[in-house]
């Protein structure tokens, strides 16, 4: 990652040459704490002996293969009930970011847009390859990678992602004018990220950000920096 040169990352907004990725960690609890990871937690509490966490990685293992629904249904109600940083996204959506990549496990950034009356195009991977229109800084497009919990659709555990890299590796089903603006970019920006996790470091390979890197720029973000 390198230093940020703001001025030339300013003008690659501008000229839609910059991609936004937001990690989970962006959304934290009112101690301070990222969101998805105290769910996990309160999981493992709620459904003792069925269900474990790998903390480091972020991943919940099903003992009990019914155990899985009751949390789906859990990540359902939990993310149905409040948005969170929405403060963050607000100020990201004053920024003409024409692409916005998310893996976080709920919908909070479409909303902090639509407050802000910013058009845009809410996008979520379901393992249907829904077509999108071309991203642009007047109608970004906000994609959801991992899915949506409140469709009852994200990655919980090693296995799901497992899957995931399989159907995007072979069957070709990311938005096409998604992957080709994420490609066509010089400048790509990470908030939200541990980047110590090897499954996050394996997703950017698998998008290609290993391609042309001489020509690609890369910023990560420390989430709790955007936090008073």
């Amino acid at each position: 990652m390198s230093d940020i040169n703001w001025n030339r990352l300013s003008r690659a907004i501008r000229n839609e040459g910059s991609v936004l990725f937001i990690g989970p960690d962006i959304e934290k609890d009112q101690q301070g704490m990222p969101v998805l990871q105290q769910l996990c937690k309160k999981m493992v509490d709620t459904y003792s002996g069925e269900i474990t966490y790998d903390e480091k990685e972020g991943f919940l293992f099903f003992i009990e293969p019914e155990a899985k629904n009751d949390v789906i249904y859990d990540f359902k109600e939990y993310y149905e009930k409040q948005n969170f940083a929405q403060e963050v996204y607000s100020m990201i959506a004053a920024i003409p970011f024409h692409l916005i990549i998310s893996l976080t496990p709920d919908d909070s950034i479409h909303h902090a847009f639509a407050e802000n009356g910013v058009a845009h195009d809410f996008v979520y991977f379901d393992s249907n390859k829904a077509e999108v229109e071309k991203p642009t800084k007047d109608k970004p497009l906000i994609y959801s990678l991992f899915g949506l919990s409140t469709e009852g659709k994200y990655i919980l555990s090693q296995e799901d992602y497992f899957n995931y890299i399989k159907a995007v590796l072979s069957d070709d089903i990311l938005p096409t004018k998604m992957i080709s603006a994420l490609r066509a970019a010089s400048n790509y920006i990470f908030i939200g990220f541990d980047f110590e996790k090897w499954h996050v470091r394996l997703l950017l390979m698998i998008l290609n950000f290993h391609k042309d890197k001489e020509s690609k720029t890369r910023h990560a973000v420390n989430a709790s920096d955007t936090h008073s």
